[in-house]
């Protein structure tokens, strides 16, 4: 039983590079990024948890054939989006910003002060349409469906005041949110995990030793339903006689 203590305490101690977050930072939970980094494996014990939120990108865009009027309608489209936003209690607009090189993406507060700064970029393939792709994000409360969220999210965006020829549209591209980012489980992991191990000790008894590895590493998500995500840690747990 010692080593299955000195495990726990191990993994406790131990930081994984890219996951010291702040309290609020909003972690996208990506499909791409299961499929391109987390192991086909999960463990026994994991967690089951509700999405704290949807977010859908949401493509600003506008086809005005002057470029420096067409970049002001794109600019005070946006500042509409904002000023919106912050009278919307159901709704926030945020910018996806990559964290790391694993592919993890977090969404950062949008608001006037950068609308002059943000990058524009040439839209739909072509050289006269210009835009910015922002990211509307929803709660979802207990009883929530994806389609009564993505309703909120569409019911802002359509009543959204656009200027000249700019357009709003939905992507119907979304993703789901974890405020904290996944490592704010890890400690309930831990505990699953050590709770785990002693029940299997208690099943072999005497004579027989539990050793889990592996809780160095970070932890890792995946969806497990429309609005529910697992998280774990890609831990291993072996029983061998005692020497």
């Amino acid at each position: 039983m010692r080593a299955i203590l000195s495990a726990i305490m191990m993994a406790i101690a131990f930081t994984a590079p890219g996951l010291a977050l702040q309290d609020d930072d909003v972690i996208v939970v990506t499909g791409s990024r299961i499929s391109d980094y987390e192991s086909d494996f999960v463990p026994h014990v994991r967690l089951d948890r509700r999405a704290d939120a949807i977010s859908v990108r949401v493509s600003v865009v506008c086809d005005t054939r002057d470029v420096a009027q067409r970049r002001q309608e794109l600019r005070d489209t946006l500042r509409n989006l904002v000023r919106a936003g912050r009278q919307n209690a159901a709704i926030n607009i945020g910018l996806l910003v990559d964290r790391n090189d694993l592919g993890d993406q977090s969404i950062v507060n949008f608001d006037e002060t950068i609308v002059d700064s943000i990058a524009i970029n040439p839209g739909r393939g072509r050289p006269d349409t210009s835009e910015v792709v922002i990211m509307a994000t929803t709660a979802i409360s207990p009883d929530d469906t994806v389609d009564a969220a993505t309703a909120r999210i569409n019911a802002f965006i359509n009543g959204t005041r656009l200027v000249g020829r700019t357009e709003v549209l939905n992507t119907n591209n979304w993703e789901l949110t974890v405020t904290g980012g996944p490592a704010r489980y890890r400690d309930e992991i831990l505990a699953a995990i050590a709770a785990d191990a002693h029940r299997t000790a208690a099943v072999f008894g005497e004579g027989f030793t539990i050793e889990v590895e592996g809780l160095e590493g970070g932890v890792h998500w995946q969806r497990a339903g429309a609005m529910e995500l697992s998280f774990y840690i890609d831990y291993s747990l072996s029983v061998r006689p005692t020497d």
